[in-house]
């Protein structure tokens, strides 16, 4: 039993280590959604004037709808909305693991992994020295038999 703990313990930490990065990969994925949802073809063409009867060059704008387009467009949106979904998933997993923690240790979890604060900064805003931050997370970890990691000591990477 302990050592299934310590195994999703151990799991949840990679998953903690890399949020920032996933909370950029969900960023990136909303703004290229944005951009697909928004994407438009240009048509010109030129037709004659009806008041001068000489060719005027217009510009037509909108989206294309040929069946090859449309659903290579929405196989594209459905496979970016479906891998969203995954990290935003993975993001609230982390949050809720971060809940279940004791209040200090939450605390100091989450500025330092979720709000990428370096230790003395979360030392200053609790009133504690900056070495009590960096023993209270390795107290937590080791009690996982896990070590504190090199990117989260003092300067977050």
């Amino acid at each position: 039993m302990l050592e299934c703990k310590r195994i999703g313990i151990v799991r949840m930490r990679k998953e903690l280590e890399n949020y920032r990065a996933l909370c950029s990969e969900i960023e990136s994925m909303r703004s290229e959604l944005e951009k697909l949802e928004q994407e438009q073809e240009t048509i010109r063409d030129t037709t004659k004037s009806y008041t001068t009867g000489k060719p005027v060059t217009i510009m037509i704008q909108g989206r294309v709808y040929t069946k090859a387009f449309e659903d290579k467009y929405n196989a594209l949106l459905k496979n970016l909305y479906m891998k969203l979904a995954d990290r935003i998933a993975a993001k609230a997993k982390i949050e809720e693991w971060i809940d279940t923690l004791d209040a200090e240790i939450r605390t100091i979890v989450r500025m330092v992994y979720i709000n990428n604060m370096e230790h003395e900064e979360v030392a200053s805003e609790l009133g504690y020295e900056r070495s009590s931050i960096t023993k209270k997370l390795s107290r937590f970890w080791a009690a996982y038999g896990l070590q504190l990691s090199h990117n989260s000591h003092g300067k977050n990477v």
